[in-house]
């Protein structure tokens, strides 16, 4: 057969059968059913007509396509709304949203004032040792000075 008139003799009735066995909307019944003629038309040597007629072949190629169709959009819809479960649980009230920033301000500035001061209480320490450092070695100086004539 000519694939327009594979078209032409089973969609239709394919599209009933499914619609009528399945209780899919049109456009699912539809679009399983051309996917089932391109299979058929794409590989024909899969269907033997000693075991059945062309109709039935291409029928249970449709209930299944349409069935996997069925099943995927209900996953996704599953899926969509187990994300906006997920997603309405984690969202937090803006007010919430500004506290925390105001806390993490307060804390960041807490860290930056450590920081500080611990920079500015090492400062004496290196002056006092440098203090001590040129006291040493101004007695050196001196003391090298009234040992040399």
């Amino acid at each position: 057969m000519a694939s327009a008139d594979v078209f032409a003799a089973f969609v239709d009735p394919l599209v009933a059968a499914i619609q009528r066995d399945l209780r899919c909307d049109s456009d699912t019944a539809r679009d399983s059913a051309i996917d089932a003629i391109f299979e058929y038309l794409g590989a024909s040597s899969s269907y033997h007509p000693s075991k059945g007629r062309l109709s039935t072949f291409l029928a249970h190629i449709t209930k299944r396509r349409a069935t996997d169709r069925i099943r995927a959009r209900s996953a996704e819809a599953r899926r969509k709304q187990e994300f906006g479960s997920v997603v309405e649980r984690r969202a937090s009230a803006p007010k919430e949203e500004m506290e925390r920033a105001v806390v993490a301000r307060e804390l960041w500035h807490k860290v930056e004032l450590q920081v500080w001061r611990r920079r500015h209480q090492a400062r004496p320490w290196c002056r006092r040792s440098s203090g001590v450092l040129s006291v040493f070695l101004n007695s050196r100086v001196l003391l090298l000075a009234a040992i040399r004539p």
